[in-house]
């Protein structure tokens, strides 16, 4: 992985929007003690903590060819599955709030349990 996201810092200026990626790297769970609420969220994140975020399709072809370059995954099984350990997301860059919907913190959920940490 070192050597991939080197390349992609060093390229970034081939982007209209600098890649934010791997997730993992930017979201860290608030208590590991409850070791069944890590689990879930594990299952429910799973290689999503592995993915890098892109504003279009282009970047997304250019990240893409990056990560392949420095043999982040397996590019023949991505052809013919259309699968990868390392998701592309495109998307474009969003700021809402979406603390106004939570329960009652004493109510554990997905967003009170995580540190978001990156910025647009």
């Amino acid at each position: 992985m070192p050597k991939a996201f080197i390349a992609v810092q060093r390229r970034v200026r081939q982007f209209k929007d600098p890649p934010i990626g791997p997730l993992g790297m930017h979201v860290k769970l608030k208590d590991t003690k409850d070791e069944e609420w890590v689990r879930i969220l594990e299952r429910l994140f799973g290689r999503n903590l592995n993915a890098f975020l892109v504003t279009n399709h282009r970047d997304r072809k250019q990240l893409s060819a990056i990560l392949e370059e420095n043999n982040w995954y397996d590019v023949r099984r991505i052809k013919m599955t259309n699968d990868s350990d390392v998701p592309i997301i495109v998307s474009k860059r969003d700021q809402f709030d979406y603390r106004s919907g939570e329960p009652d913190p004493k109510f554990k959920t997905v967003l009170n349990s995580l540190d978001v940490q990156f910025k647009f």
